[in-house]
């Protein structure tokens, strides 16, 4: 559980997206604060979630505005990167159920109608800075997005073999 300063400091983080957020939803950020719900111990069941489903999780789909995916965008460096992207998509690809930390963090929340009105980017990020106090890289590779991960759990020992063989074959 976060204190109160902790928690005052991560609506800080978020609410500093404020403009690049109004632009792309035309949403509040204290809104999204204030409906974005706290999940406890977010980083060790992100990371349970992720290593049972680790072939429904790829670092290079994204959820957009619900349920539909906006396909296969590849290695987006950054959050505009990525909108540039959607842009030239015209046909979503995937079953709807492999996700990004941000997905299986909207996953986790089992509201489906915040990630509707708020889009998945930035209800995961409200979630996890309001869960944990800062918010993983939704950015990179799969195999660097597990092993933040596996650090923000506090796992003790390496990665076991089989899954980080299995996460740099797909690099």
């Amino acid at each position: 559980m976060l204190t109160a300063e902790q928690l005052a400091d991560a609506k800080a983080e978020l609410l500093s997206y404020a403009g690049r957020h109004s632009q792309r939803t035309g949403r509040s950020l204290e809104e999204l604060w204030e409906a974005a719900p706290v999940i406890e111990d977010l980083d060790k069941k992100m990371l349970e979630v992720v290593q049972a489903n680790l072939d429904n999780f790829d670092m290079s789909y994204w959820h957009h505005l619900g349920d539909e995916l906006v396909g296969k965008v590849g290695r987006a460096g950054t959050y505009f990167e990525l909108q540039q992207l959607q842009a030239l998509i015209s046909e979503p690809t995937g079953c709807g159920t492999t996700h990004c930390i941000a997905g299986w963090t909207c996953v986790l929340a089992k509201q489906p109608e915040l990630e509707q009105r708020f889009d998945a980017w930035w209800l995961a990020a409200a979630i996890y800075l309001k869960s944990t106090g800062s918010r993983p890289e939704f950015f990179g590779s799969d195999l660097d997005a597990f092993y933040e991960l596996w650090g923000r759990a506090g796992t003790v020992g390496d990665i076991p073999d089989e899954i980080h063989r299995k996460l740099q074959a797909r690099e």
